[in-house]
């Protein structure tokens, strides 16, 4: 996992910081269970994997939207392309917000995240003392010449603000 990490992703992995889950699911719902309590928001941003939103609601946890700005492409058969909404997701974060669910790379819009784009997120993140679950389970799966960033790689704030999951099973 280690040399794989740093082979593939240029990011160097400490071996403390591994621990071994039973899937992506179960570890944002063990997360959840440990820093945040019934009531607590968590942020999601669709479109993405519907057990982001799910599991949070089904544990009495209070689902918080942000979804992704949309542009349509001037050229005909051109992919649509997605940005965070960084406005609106000010506008939903109150004090109760406590866990932000971040898809990396996104599925299903299929973004590799700028290195500002992580950046500007720990920032924010830290700022409010909002812990990032990164789903990073298609790392490997970037396509067309694109490069996926861990999330924790980007920073210190990226860092100290996040728990990072990845699994094979994708790739």
């Amino acid at each position: 996992i280690i040399n794989w990490q740093c082979k593939l992703h240029g990011f160097e992995v400490q071996r403390q910081w591994l621990s071994y889950i039973p899937g992506i699911v179960k570890g944002i719902g063990m997360v959840l269970d440990v820093f945040t309590k019934p009531g607590d928001k968590i942020v999601v941003q669709p479109p993405v994997y519907h057990p982001f939103h799910l599991l949070p609601a089904a544990n009495g946890r209070e689902v918080v939207w942000n979804p992704l700005k949309r542009f349509e492409q001037d050229v005909p058969g051109a992919p649509i392309r997605y940005e965070m909404d960084f406005e609106h997701l000010e506008s939903v974060c109150d004090s109760t917000c406590k866990v932000f669910i971040l898809c990396n790379p996104h599925n299903p819009a299929g973004i590799c995240w700028s290195r500002e784009t992580l950046q500007r997120l720990a920032h924010f993140c830290t700022e409010r003392n909002i812990l990032v679950i990164s789903d990073e389970i298609h790392s490997d799966m970037a396509l067309y010449g694109h490069k996926h960033l861990p999330f924790a790689s980007v920073s210190d704030e990226a860092a100290n603000c996040s728990i990072s999951f990845a699994a094979p099973s994708k790739t």
